[in-house]
């Protein structure tokens, strides 16, 4: 078994869309005052692919852009 293999089997990858919305003036930040506000907009597991996760159809640019990058690379949906 290669080590990527046995990697793959035991660890799980995840990605986060956050939007955050910041406001005051920038002299505030300076004296170390923060305001702003964290919406988490999606999060969901990217690797292994979950066996409820919805496949999406490839989009014509990203058939396009694959050849260019590398024989290997596979076109991502998040």
């Amino acid at each position: 078994m290669s080590l990527v293999t046995a990697l793959s089997l035991r660890f799980q990858v995840y990605g986060q869309i956050t939007l955050t919305f910041r406001y005051g003036r920038e002299d505030e930040e300076v004296m170390g005052l923060k305001f702003c506000n964290e919406a988490i907009m999606c999060l969901a597991q990217l690797y292994p692919k979950h066996e409820r996760a919805i496949s999406e159809p490839t989009t014509p640019l990203q058939v396009s852009q694959v050849p260019e990058a590398n024989l290997s690379n596979v076109a991502n949906c998040f």
